[in-house]
């Protein structure tokens, strides 16, 4: 027996009253037209205001918490299912993800195809080991962001064409980038970018915020290979994303950098603790002993004639 699993997306809508009482296999991202931009983001998460406001986000696309370098990504945890519409938000967090489309040219009615690990044991860092991949269009975002400007990392490397596999040495996959809904990448190559498979790359953009929101869109726009070397084998992919606001590479969220004046001012006091204690030792120890044998010496008396 084949069990059909459908799902439904009516993501960038304008519904005054989504219907959220069942969430399984939909995507309701941007489906509202409320005036709260929360809402109109994620309208069935019932989240109206932000409980504090970021200024990054790390994210590991496709696999699990990792750190590299100094930057800490947070993975994807139970973010997989199996219907086509998806839309994931990290718990805790403020960044999720809205993938679309459907990979209707293959055999698997039920697509789980959606993470990607390297078909060879390839020397990658553990950033670049796994990827999240998309038929048609997928748009990661960030909420509760402070207003202002960001600097917007993509972290991309060919690891299912690879060059070693003779079926997918040929198999060419392009699509376009938007920030901010604007296109600043079309046909973007990753294996031409990188010069070759289980290679990585970063790509660079400047951006600005104005809503509290940062949106980062990779969408196929139907070109590059679709049978190659199988049916359904194409759509972006992406391995990593860091945002930092301005234009550093790593970014702290303000509470990381409110903890920074009581850690240098315990520190400094065990420092001074520690140096007292020595000054104290030492004093005791050179000018005690004198006064202890000053104390012991009996002065002779001296008798006048």
């Amino acid at each position: 027996m084949i069990l059909l699993i459908f799902s439904s997306d009516v993501s960038y809508n304008n519904l005054t009253s989504p219907g959220c009482s069942y969430q399984e296999n939909k995507n309701w991202f941007r489906s509202s037209s409320s005036n709260n931009n929360l809402n109109d983001l994620l309208p069935c998460q019932k989240i109206s205001r932000c409980p504090k406001y970021y200024r990054s986000f790390h994210i590991n696309c496709g696999g699990q918490d990792v750190k590299n370098e100094r930057i800490w990504y947070e993975g994807e945890p139970n973010s997989e299912g199996s219907a086509a519409a998806r839309n994931y938000h990290r718990p805790g967090s403020n960044w999720g993800f809205s993938s679309t489309g459907d990979f209707m040219d293959d055999i698997n009615f039920n697509d789980y195809k959606y993470t990607l690990r390297p078909n060879i044991s390839a020397v990658v860092s553990e950033l670049y080991k796994t990827a999240r991949r998309t038929p048609l269009s997928i748009t990661y975002y960030g909420y509760c962001l402070e207003n202002g400007d960001y600097t917007v990392r993509l972290h991309f490397a060919e690891i299912q064409f690879t060059d070693e596999i003779p079926g997918y040495r040929v198999a060419r996959r392009v699509f376009d980038i938007y920030i901010q809904g604007k296109r600043e990448k079309q046909d973007f190559n990753i294996k031409e970018a990188a010069n070759g498979s289980n290679t990585d790359i970063t790509i660079q953009f400047n951006t600005t915020v104005t809503d509290r929101t940062l949106e980062i869109r990779l969408y196929w726009a139907g070109r590059g290979s679709t049978l190659i070397p199988r049916r359904g084998d194409y759509g972006p992919i992406i391995s990593a994303i860091s945002v930092c606001s301005g234009n550093r590479t790593y970014c702290e969220e303000p509470e990381e950098a409110s903890k920074k004046p009581i850690v240098i001012g315990v520190v400094t006091s065990a420092v001074f603790l520690i140096f007292l204690v020595m000054g104290v030792s030492y004093w005791k120890f050179c000018y005690g002993h004198k006064h202890t044998r000053e104390r012991g010496i009996v002065k002779p008396i001296i008798f006048a004639n």
